[in-house]
């Protein structure tokens, strides 16, 4: 082994994680809990135990390809597990490992649970989304637990459950098009009425009126948006904005 591997953090899912280099590519393992966790270091302690016993760090972890008898319902309990103890906030599951559970893998766990994970296709992944699309999910809640089914064999892959090309294949399945399909359309969000912004505000504390101020405008234009901010806010205040250009040179 010619340098030991750093422990390092995913910045985005709070998991630490060493990379190795095997026949030249990289490879990252991640470990269980939460960044400098103990459960998390322990791992990592683990995964240097094992590359010590090997000569060099590319022979240090051999690849297993996935066995063939892991069914969706296999696939689906170790996900879960993983998602309970990723997905936690103030030491309870948090609403994401909740969707998961109960919105996104049941389906799976009817139609699917005793096949094979290798046997689970394209035209799987789109019976497991006609199934939520029947229990009445609007077109875009039907394609994001659809992407959701595509995460839980992508995980899979990277821990040896699943191979690359079943999950791959999954990604080709494109989403559901409005007038494509007989999922119903969300309604558009319409804008609140100004009597009702009005009606509401006596209602509200004294700290929270502030928060409320609203006017329709012509459009998005730096004159009409300048114009009420002005107005509405005090000099010096901080704005917190989406990022539209017409806010830009606001001074005062």
């Amino acid at each position: 082994m010619t340098r030991i591997p750093k422990y390092r953090k995913h910045t985005v899912r709070d998991l630490g994680f060493a990379e190795i280099r095997v026949n030249g590519k990289p490879r990252r393992t991640y470990f269980p809990g939460r960044y400098k966790s103990s459960e998390s270091r322990a791992a990592y302690a683990e995964f240097l135990r094992e590359l010590a016993k090997a000569d060099t760090q590319t022979d240090a972890i051999d690849f297993h390809p996935p066995p063939e008898d892991v069914t969706v319902a296999a696939l689906v309990v170790k996900f879960l597990d993983w998602a309970e103890s990723r997905y936690v906030k103030n030491g309870r599951p948090t609403g994401s490992y909740r969707f998961f559970r109960d919105c996104v893998t049941p389906p799976l766990l009817d139609l699917f649970g005793d096949l094979p994970v290798a046997k689970f296709g394209p035209l799987a992944l789109k019976k497991a989304r006609e199934k939520f699309v029947e229990s009445g999910l609007c077109r875009n809640e039907a394609n994001r637990r659809t992407t959701s089914v595509t995460r839980i064999f992508s995980w899979g892959v990277e821990n040896e459950l699943v191979s690359e090309s079943v999950a791959g294949a999954l990604r080709y399945v494109t989403g559901l098009r409005e007038g494509e399909t007989t999922a119903r359309e969300t309604e558009p969000i319409k804008p609140v009425a100004d009597e009702v912004v009005a009606a509401t505000l006596p209602h509200l504390p004294p700290n929270k009126i502030g928060r409320i101020r609203m006017r329709r405008i012509p459009d998005t234009s730096r004159d009409s948006l300048h114009g009420f901010i002005k107005e509405m806010i005090e000099p010096g205040s901080t704005i917190c904005t989406d990022g539209l250009f017409s806010y830009l040179e606001m001074n005062g």
